[in-house]
């Protein structure tokens, strides 16, 4: 079972364990689904049932709560992904202490597809490869995305194009080096894509970057 079933697996058997209490803690031999008919008991006997028709209750909510966390939160780990992590090596850090302190990793493996829309090079060597991602991933985005990237993701192949920005060419990083994972002929074609996601601490959007895999979906 992959780790996306597991954790909605276990969001709904405590939604299911609060339900079953609650209908538990409603039944009474003459008042059936009534779980006010209790009060008619001693005192000790109606605090007791108030708490734990107030236990119930918080499972059910609680059940709920973890799923609709699951349901928009990206995994942990994509179990499919295989990720090239020497590619590290060849992205700049600026005036940051390394490369993954300029690009904060949350994920450092992960595998999404979309429509690539455009694409342009930078300074850096890389390529800016906007994608609009499938419906599924779209909770990847954030408001820099949204606001600043016209609601695409950000993929960057690194080392692709000539460098030209100092700090770069200052480290060195695309000596001898180049990806070539990505060719313009893919602008307007639905690929699956895999990288480190990163949020951009420069501009703040989200972003797969280094990139280890672009392949188009036939």
């Amino acid at each position: 079972m992959t780790a996306g079933k597991t954790t909605m697996a276990f969001g709904w058997r405590v939604y299911g364990l609060g339900v079953m209490a609650l209908g538990m803690v409603c039944r009474n031999r003459n008042h059936i689904g009534n779980p006010l008919a209790l009060c008619s008991g001693s005192h000790s006997m109606k605090k007791t049932y108030f708490l734990l028709i107030a236990a119930a209750l918080l499972g059910v909510v609680a059940g709920c709560n973890y799923l609709a966390t699951r349901a928009e939160t990206p995994l942990e780990r994509d179990q499919g992904a295989s990720c090239d992590v020497s590619r590290w090596a060849h992205v700049y850090h600026g005036r940051f202490p390394s490369a993954e302190d300029r690009l904060q990793v949350i994920n450092p493996c992960l595998t999404v597809s979309g429509i690539i829309v455009n694409a342009r090079p930078e300074k850096d060597g890389d390529w800016h490869v906007q994608v609009d991602l499938d419906p599924e991933y779209r909770s990847l985005l954030n408001q820099a995305n949204l606001e600043k990237q016209y609601g695409y993701l950000v993929l960057e192949p690194i080392c692709s194009n000539d460098v030209s920005q100092s700090d770069t060419l200052a480290e060195g990083v695309c000596d001898g080096f180049s990806q070539t994972i990505f060719t313009t002929d893919l602008i307007g074609k639905r690929v699956v894509a895999t990288g480190a996601y990163v949020i951009d601490r420069q501009h703040g959007w989200m972003e797969l970057h280094p990139v280890t895999s672009i392949v188009p979906i036939p």
